[in-house]
């Protein structure tokens, strides 16, 4: 039996995809302090007339979290599990 906690031999990091992975883990730390958005508690502000801007932002951040997700596959998912008869 291959030892499952082992990464491939054919397995590479470049460089580049080092600096990527560190700029991802960055950008999911501001989100998730994005999330908290305490600053619109109390404004009362209303978009188009009938939406408050608390919703709105939460809108805006479910697109932005989503894109995350997305960047995340690309950039960080470890492309040796895609593989036929990659380890699961």
């Amino acid at each position: 039996l291959p030892d499952q906690g082992a990464i491939p031999s054919d397995f590479q990091t470049s460089p580049g995809a080092i600096e990527m992975k560190w700029l991802a883990t960055v950008w999911v730390v501001v989100l998730i302090a994005l999330h908290q958005d305490f600053w619109l508690w109390t404004n009362k502000t209303l978009v188009l007339g009938f939406l408050p801007i608390g919703l709105v932002y939460h809108a805006l951040y479910a697109v932005a979290a989503s894109l995350t997700m997305w960047m995340l596959v690309k950039v960080a998912w470890p492309k040796h599990l895609d593989e036929e008869g990659g380890h699961s």
